[in-house]
This record gives C-alpha cells, sequence and structure tokens, in this order.
C-alpha cells in the first residue's frame, strides 16, 4: 500500500487535507492516517482516514508502538509535525528502512 501517517496531527487541518487530496490522485485506494495523543481533540484526526491514538514521540515505547502501527496499516511514508518528532525518527531511521 501506498498509505501515508501523519504523527501529532493537532490541528494541522489544512496539512491534512492536502495531502489527502493528492495521494488519492495520485493512488485511489491508499489511505491517509493521523496519530495524536488525544485524536478526539484533533481537528486534523477527524480529517484522515483513520486515526490512532499513540504516545507522546518523548515517552519510552513510543517508536515500537508507532512502527507497529506503521506496518500493521501498510504506511509507505511518515510525516512528522513537530521537531522532536523528526529527530525522534531520524534516530531510528534504520528500523522503519529495513521494514521498507
Amino acid at each position: 500500500m501506498n498509505n501515508i501517517l501523519i504523527t501529532s496531527a493537532g490541528r494541522r487541518v489544512s496539512l491534512v487535507r492536502i495531502f489527502k487530496k493528492e495521494l488519492k490522485r495520485f493512488f485511489p485506494d491508499a489511505k491517509l492516517y493521523t496519530t495524536d495523543a488525544d485524536p478526539s481533540l484533533s481537528a486534523a484526526c477527524f480529517e484522515s482516514d483513520g486515526s490512532f491514538k499513540v504516545m507522546k514521540n518523548d515517552e519510552d515505547g513510543y517508536i515500537d508502538e508507532l512502527f507497529a502501527l506503521a506496518v500493521k496499516l501498510g504506511v509507505k511514508i511518515i510525516i512528522p509535525t513537530i521537531d522532536t518528532g523528526l529527530q525522534t525518527l531520524a534516530d531510528h531511521k534504520d528500523k522503519f528502512a529495513e521494514k521498507g
């Protein structure tokens, strides 16, 4: 699958809408998913094809949780929306690269 996962979606409604629109243009069956520490309070999570509650990116177990979710959902691209999330993913890029 060519699914996308946007992390820490929060109030980034425009970002989700734009990525979802363009994703569907190229891959009509693909899905755009979002994560947040509390998806029920995230406006952007309501715009995605599915949202998931995950730990904050500085908590132990975050990478394992995010990795398992990405594999389960067939995610090919993870888009972090905060600097610390980008650094956390960069620190563990090899784990994600091994899975493709």
